[in-house]
Protein backbone atom coordinates (compact mmCIF):
# COMPACT_ATOMS: atom_id res chain seq x y z
CA UNK A 1 0.00 0.00 0.00
CA UNK A 2 2.40 2.36 1.10
CA UNK A 3 4.80 1.74 -2.36
CA UNK A 4 1.48 1.79 -4.54
CA UNK A 5 0.79 5.38 -2.67
CA UNK A 6 4.52 6.20 -3.53
CA UNK A 7 4.14 5.33 -7.17
CA UNK A 8 1.02 7.34 -7.17
CA UNK A 9 2.66 10.35 -5.98
CA UNK A 10 5.85 10.23 -8.23
CA UNK A 11 3.24 9.86 -11.23
CA UNK A 12 1.32 12.86 -10.17
CA UNK A 13 4.61 14.67 -9.56
CA UNK A 14 5.42 13.70 -13.62
CA UNK A 15 1.88 14.47 -14.58
CA UNK A 16 2.03 18.21 -13.09
CA UNK A 17 5.63 18.53 -14.85
CA UNK A 18 3.61 17.44 -18.36
CA UNK A 19 0.98 20.07 -18.23
CA UNK A 20 3.59 22.36 -18.32
CA UNK A 21 4.34 21.87 -21.33
CA UNK A 22 0.82 21.01 -22.98
CA UNK A 23 -1.18 18.78 -21.05
CA UNK A 24 -2.30 15.98 -23.11
CA UNK A 25 -0.49 17.31 -26.28
CA UNK A 26 3.28 17.02 -24.84
CA UNK A 27 5.28 15.15 -26.93
CA UNK A 28 6.79 11.91 -26.26
CA UNK A 29 10.52 13.60 -25.84
CA UNK A 30 9.29 15.53 -22.84
CA UNK A 31 7.46 12.68 -21.02
CA UNK A 32 10.72 10.96 -21.41
CA UNK A 33 12.98 13.79 -20.08
CA UNK A 34 10.41 14.34 -17.36
CA UNK A 35 10.90 10.15 -16.37
CA UNK A 36 14.87 10.89 -16.64
CA UNK A 37 14.85 13.87 -14.24
CA UNK A 38 12.82 11.76 -11.95
CA UNK A 39 14.96 8.82 -11.88
CA UNK A 40 18.40 11.16 -11.76
CA UNK A 41 17.16 12.67 -8.69
CA UNK A 42 16.08 8.95 -7.29
CA UNK A 43 18.30 6.87 -8.73
CA UNK A 44 21.52 8.48 -10.12
CA UNK A 45 23.82 5.48 -10.12
CA UNK A 46 21.75 3.11 -11.89
CA UNK A 47 19.67 4.95 -14.44
CA UNK A 48 23.41 6.78 -15.39
CA UNK A 49 24.50 3.17 -15.26
CA UNK A 50 21.72 2.45 -17.71
CA UNK A 51 21.58 5.24 -20.05
CA UNK A 52 25.51 4.96 -20.38
CA UNK A 53 25.57 1.01 -21.43
CA UNK A 54 22.87 1.84 -23.96
CA UNK A 55 24.97 4.95 -25.50
CA UNK A 56 27.89 2.96 -25.64
CA UNK A 57 26.64 -0.10 -27.43
CA UNK A 58 25.05 2.19 -29.93
CA UNK A 59 28.41 3.62 -30.46
CA UNK A 60 30.23 0.44 -30.93
CA UNK A 61 27.27 -0.87 -32.99
CA UNK A 62 27.65 2.39 -35.11
CA UNK A 63 31.42 1.62 -35.41
CA UNK A 64 30.78 -2.27 -36.19
CA UNK A 65 28.04 -1.18 -39.00
CA UNK A 66 30.84 1.45 -40.50
CA UNK A 67 33.70 -1.17 -40.15
CA UNK A 68 31.30 -3.15 -42.66
CA UNK A 69 30.55 -0.85 -44.83
CA UNK A 70 33.81 0.39 -45.46
CA UNK A 71 35.12 -3.07 -45.68
CA UNK A 72 36.41 -5.87 -48.64
CA UNK A 73 34.38 -8.90 -47.21
CA UNK A 74 30.99 -9.75 -46.73
CA UNK A 75 28.92 -8.89 -43.51
CA UNK A 76 29.64 -11.85 -41.06
CA UNK A 77 27.48 -10.02 -38.82
CA UNK A 78 27.86 -8.10 -35.08
CA UNK A 79 30.54 -8.63 -32.73
CA UNK A 80 28.00 -8.53 -30.04
CA UNK A 81 30.63 -10.16 -27.35
CA UNK A 82 32.39 -7.35 -28.25
CA UNK A 83 29.47 -4.68 -27.40
CA UNK A 84 28.18 -6.24 -24.62
CA UNK A 85 31.44 -6.21 -22.67
CA UNK A 86 32.01 -2.32 -23.50
CA UNK A 87 28.36 -1.43 -22.39
CA UNK A 88 29.05 -3.43 -19.33
CA UNK A 89 32.27 -1.75 -18.87
CA UNK A 90 30.85 2.30 -19.70
CA UNK A 91 27.88 1.31 -17.49
CA UNK A 92 29.22 -0.05 -14.26
CA UNK A 93 31.94 2.68 -14.37
CA UNK A 94 29.90 5.46 -15.51
CA UNK A 95 27.23 4.41 -13.07
CA UNK A 96 28.80 3.53 -9.94
CA UNK A 97 32.46 5.79 -10.23
CA UNK A 98 31.75 8.37 -12.10
CA UNK A 99 28.62 9.42 -10.55
CA UNK A 100 29.63 8.72 -7.57
CA UNK A 101 33.19 11.20 -8.13
CA UNK A 102 30.95 13.87 -9.87
CA UNK A 103 28.59 14.35 -6.87
CA UNK A 104 31.00 14.34 -4.33
CA UNK A 105 32.77 17.50 -6.33
CA UNK A 106 29.39 19.11 -6.56
CA UNK A 107 29.02 18.78 -3.04
CA UNK A 108 32.91 20.24 -1.93
CA UNK A 109 32.40 22.82 -5.21
CA UNK A 110 29.33 23.70 -5.49
CA UNK A 111 30.30 26.90 -7.27
CA UNK A 112 30.85 27.61 -10.52
CA UNK A 113 33.71 30.65 -10.91
CA UNK A 114 36.49 29.59 -12.64
CA UNK A 115 38.56 28.42 -9.46
CA UNK A 116 36.19 25.65 -8.76
CA UNK A 117 35.91 24.68 -12.22
CA UNK A 118 39.25 24.36 -12.15
CA UNK A 119 39.95 22.28 -9.14
CA UNK A 120 37.05 20.06 -10.16
CA UNK A 121 39.00 19.71 -13.82
CA UNK A 122 42.36 18.89 -12.03
CA UNK A 123 40.93 16.26 -9.81
CA UNK A 124 38.93 14.54 -12.39
CA UNK A 125 42.13 14.14 -15.62
CA UNK A 126 44.71 14.59 -12.78
CA UNK A 127 43.28 11.63 -10.24
CA UNK A 128 40.14 10.33 -11.41
CA UNK A 129 41.42 9.77 -15.09
CA UNK A 130 45.28 8.05 -14.34
CA UNK A 131 44.45 6.28 -11.17
CA UNK A 132 41.32 5.07 -11.65
CA UNK A 133 39.76 4.77 -15.43
CA UNK A 134 42.53 3.74 -17.43
CA UNK A 135 43.44 0.85 -14.48
CA UNK A 136 39.67 0.12 -14.13
CA UNK A 137 39.19 -0.39 -17.97
CA UNK A 138 42.05 -2.44 -18.50
CA UNK A 139 41.14 -4.87 -15.73
CA UNK A 140 37.45 -4.77 -16.10
CA UNK A 141 37.22 -5.25 -19.53
CA UNK A 142 40.02 -7.85 -20.08
CA UNK A 143 38.64 -9.95 -17.60
CA UNK A 144 35.25 -9.91 -19.76
CA UNK A 145 36.66 -10.29 -22.78
CA UNK A 146 38.60 -13.32 -21.22
CA UNK A 147 42.10 -12.37 -20.34
CA UNK A 148 44.30 -13.22 -18.34
CA UNK A 149 46.11 -11.81 -15.50
CA UNK A 150 49.68 -11.87 -17.12
CA UNK A 151 47.91 -10.43 -20.40
CA UNK A 152 46.15 -7.85 -18.75
CA UNK A 153 49.20 -6.35 -16.60
CA UNK A 154 51.01 -6.90 -20.42
CA UNK A 155 48.33 -4.22 -21.84
CA UNK A 156 48.94 -1.88 -19.04
CA UNK A 157 52.63 -1.86 -19.25
CA UNK A 158 52.26 -1.50 -22.92
CA UNK A 159 49.35 0.67 -23.69
CA UNK A 160 49.26 2.69 -20.15
CA UNK A 161 50.32 6.34 -20.97
CA UNK A 162 49.59 6.16 -24.79
CA UNK A 163 46.13 5.95 -23.74
CA UNK A 164 46.00 7.90 -20.62
CA UNK A 165 47.33 10.91 -22.91
CA UNK A 166 44.99 10.86 -25.27
CA UNK A 167 42.28 10.56 -23.47
CA UNK A 168 43.24 13.87 -22.17
CA UNK A 169 43.88 14.89 -25.67
CA UNK A 170 39.60 14.29 -25.47
CA UNK A 171 38.73 15.06 -22.21
CA UNK A 172 40.62 18.12 -21.32
CA UNK A 173 38.55 20.04 -23.08
CA UNK A 174 34.90 18.81 -23.21
CA UNK A 175 35.16 18.21 -19.51
CA UNK A 176 35.99 22.32 -19.22
CA UNK A 177 32.67 22.60 -20.93
CA UNK A 178 31.41 20.31 -18.75
CA UNK A 179 32.48 21.73 -15.34
CA UNK A 180 31.36 25.81 -16.92
CA UNK A 181 27.71 24.93 -18.65
CA UNK A 182 26.60 21.05 -17.87
CA UNK A 183 24.38 20.99 -14.70
CA UNK A 184 25.51 18.10 -12.44
CA UNK A 185 22.73 16.02 -13.10
CA UNK A 186 23.51 15.69 -16.97
CA UNK A 187 27.29 15.41 -16.76
CA UNK A 188 27.79 11.67 -17.03
CA UNK A 189 25.47 12.25 -20.25
CA UNK A 190 27.52 14.68 -21.71
CA UNK A 191 30.46 12.57 -20.46
CA UNK A 192 28.95 9.49 -22.55
CA UNK A 193 27.39 11.77 -25.56
CA UNK A 194 31.00 12.65 -26.04
CA UNK A 195 32.44 9.77 -26.37
CA UNK A 196 29.83 8.38 -28.80
CA UNK A 197 30.34 11.53 -30.73
CA UNK A 198 34.13 10.81 -31.00
CA UNK A 199 33.71 7.22 -31.56
CA UNK A 200 31.28 7.66 -34.51
CA UNK A 201 34.07 10.40 -35.75
CA UNK A 202 36.69 7.97 -35.81
CA UNK A 203 34.50 5.42 -37.08
CA UNK A 204 33.22 7.42 -40.27
CA UNK A 205 37.05 8.63 -41.15
CA UNK A 206 38.85 5.63 -40.11
CA UNK A 207 37.10 2.59 -40.98
CA UNK A 208 38.92 1.73 -44.18
CA UNK A 209 42.26 2.16 -42.22
CA UNK A 210 41.07 -0.26 -39.49
CA UNK A 211 39.65 -2.75 -41.72
CA UNK A 212 43.22 -2.58 -44.00
CA UNK A 213 44.80 -3.41 -41.28
CA UNK A 214 42.92 -5.81 -39.99
CA UNK A 215 42.59 -7.61 -43.28
CA UNK A 216 46.97 -7.69 -42.74
CA UNK A 217 47.36 -9.08 -38.99
CA UNK A 218 46.40 -12.63 -37.88
CA UNK A 219 46.06 -10.81 -34.74
CA UNK A 220 42.35 -9.47 -33.25
CA UNK A 221 41.23 -6.24 -32.21
CA UNK A 222 42.82 -4.66 -29.40
CA UNK A 223 40.17 -3.25 -26.76
CA UNK A 224 42.61 0.31 -26.97
CA UNK A 225 40.36 0.68 -30.56
CA UNK A 226 37.32 0.48 -28.41
CA UNK A 227 37.96 3.77 -26.20
CA UNK A 228 38.82 5.30 -29.34
CA UNK A 229 42.98 5.01 -29.46
CA UNK A 230 43.51 7.86 -31.19
CA UNK A 231 46.81 8.81 -33.13
CA UNK A 232 47.31 13.00 -33.14
CA UNK A 233 43.71 13.56 -34.05
CA UNK A 234 41.69 11.93 -36.15
CA UNK A 235 43.82 8.67 -37.04
CA UNK A 236 43.32 4.97 -34.80
CA UNK A 237 46.17 3.53 -34.07
CA UNK A 238 44.75 0.12 -35.54
CA UNK A 239 44.39 -2.58 -32.77
CA UNK A 240 45.63 -5.67 -34.78
CA UNK A 241 49.07 -3.86 -35.30
CA UNK A 242 49.27 -2.51 -31.69
CA UNK A 243 48.34 -6.50 -30.59
CA UNK A 244 50.86 -8.18 -32.54
CA UNK A 245 53.34 -5.62 -31.64
CA UNK A 246 52.12 -6.89 -27.94
CA UNK A 247 52.40 -10.30 -28.63
CA UNK A 248 55.99 -9.83 -30.43
CA UNK A 249 57.03 -8.38 -26.90
CA UNK A 250 55.48 -10.80 -24.74
CA UNK A 251 55.77 -14.49 -26.73
CA UNK A 252 53.86 -16.33 -23.81
CA UNK A 253 50.75 -14.79 -24.17
CA UNK A 254 47.93 -16.65 -26.17
CA UNK A 255 47.28 -15.92 -29.56
CA UNK A 256 43.63 -15.14 -28.51
CA UNK A 257 44.73 -11.47 -27.40
CA UNK A 258 41.88 -9.62 -26.44
CA UNK A 259 39.40 -11.89 -28.46
CA UNK A 260 36.46 -10.07 -29.66
CA UNK A 261 38.27 -6.91 -29.64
Amino acid sequence: ERLDTRMSTEDKHVGEKASLYGGRGLSAIWLLKCFYDEQLKRRPRVTNLIVSMIISSMADLVAQTSEHMNGDGAHSGYDLHRTRALALTCGVYNGMILTAWLLALGRLLPRTDMRSILIKLGATQGILQPFVYVPFFFVFHGLLVGQSVVEIIAQIRSNYFSLLFRLWSLFMPTRLIMFMAVPLNYQVLWDSSVSFAWQLTLSLFDSRHLRHAAVHSAAPKNIIYTVSDLEMFGRVTTAPMVAAELMARTPALPSTLASGF
